[in-house]
């Protein structure tokens, strides 16, 4: 019974997503290597392996030690090589092959000061996205930083990495096909100018993975949210709402007909506070149909309005006010399923077991 908000797990259509990523992976004739940063989840982890996956993406040296311990031993930490932690990936490069990032000359003389950790290096690239990265022009920076890996002697250069999740930010089609266009290039350019080191090429981010007609000069590709994908997603054209593989359970706590409104215990706390434009109004989710333990899509449009902390508001016009009780429980799609998942800590499937989170 559920009494409080409750993250649900469709297991169908996660297993749909994930088949459906790894059909494009194999057509366009390159590698998968899905990013872990969605699901966080060992029980989860394991429908990949038995999909015949045998390396994965995480987003920290933490969360690649949980993963570890699971059995997985063939691990890229997609993020920047965190000197502070250099013991973590001493000891972990000693149980499995790991890899991680790095841009920047500072963190390779960290560890030139001390024991040299066994750990494969991808250069980050920037094509556009601005977060981290050597900018994908400046092939200068990047033999450089090529040349000081090969001078050490536990650190073996593998290629390069870049996500560019500049996609997110462009509804059009044509916009984020340019920004694929874009990265690809880049890559291929840096591919060929360091040919002499046989570099891999890796990448990923889920709208393009999911859309993008081919990964020209890639290796592998490396998306994550698509075992769950979201409005977001949704709103981008990369999934169907139907294949949204989570969604919030959430009591009906309060009924205001004098202002149109109902609220449901499923706040910030639960959902995170990521926004989507919908209509020129902020959205937090917006909810589906309940059907039989799952969900359907509703096709009478309704949103999560307003968050705070454990309070969530929906608008709800005034014929449709009565389909709405205290102690009711709604079903909420999330905006962006990563942080709603990573707020709740835990799943629960649609024959009420429990499933882990990091």
């Amino acid at each position: 019974m559920i009494d409080s908000p409750t993250l649900l797990l469709d297991r169908d259509r996660a297993l749909r997503n994930l088949h459906r990523m790894q059909d494009r992976a194999q057509a366009a004739g390159v590698g998968f290597r899905p990013h872990f940063k969605t699901h966080q989840s060992r029980a989860v982890g394991e429908w990949y392996r038995e999909a015949g996956i045998d390396r994965i993406t995480v987003s920290s040296i933490a969360m690649a030690e949980y993963f570890a311990d699971a059995g997985w031993d063939d691990i890229l930490v997609a993020f920047p090589l965190n000197p502070l932690a250099l013991p973590r990936y001493q000891a972990l490069g000693s149980r499995v092959r790991l890899a991680t990032l790095v841009d920047n000359p500072a963190a390779l003389a960290v560890i030139a000061d001390g024991p040299e950790p066994t750990m494969d290096l991808y250069v980050d690239i920037d094509a556009g996205y601005g977060r981290t990265g050597v900018p994908a022009d400046q092939a200068d920076r990047v033999g450089a930083l090529i040349d000081t890996i090969d001078a050490m002697s536990g650190l073996t250069f593998r290629g390069f990495y870049c996500h560019p999740g500049d996609t997110y930010h462009h509804a059009d089609a044509d916009e984020r096909g340019a920004i694929h266009t874009r990265a690809t290039d880049g890559l291929q350019a840096l591919k060929q100018r360091f040919a002499a080191h046989t570099p891999r090429v890796l990448m990923g981010d889920t709208p393009g993975c999911s859309t993008a007609d081919g990964f020209p000069g890639v290796d592998e590709i490396t998306p994550g949210n698509f075992i769950f994908y979201d409005l977001v997603q949704a709103s981008l054209g990369a999934c169907d709402e139907d294949d949204i593989a989570i969604a919030m359970a959430c009591p009906v706590v309060g009924h205001y007909p004098d202002r149109g409104e109902i609220v449901i215990h499923g706040g910030g706390v639960h959902f995170a506070k990521d926004v989507l434009e919908v209509d020129g109004r902020h959205v937090f989710g917006k909810l589906a149909e309940r059907d039989g333990d799952g969900w359907r899509i509703s096709r009478q449009a309704l949103y999560l309005d307003s968050i705070s902390q454990e309070h969530g508001i929906i608008r709800v016009p005034a014929e449709r006010l009565n389909e709405f009780r205290v102690g009711d429980v709604v079903i909420v799609l999330p905006v962006h399923s990563c942080m709603t998942a990573d707020a709740m800590g835990g799943y629960v499937d649609l024959n009420g077991v429990a499933i882990d989170h990091f």
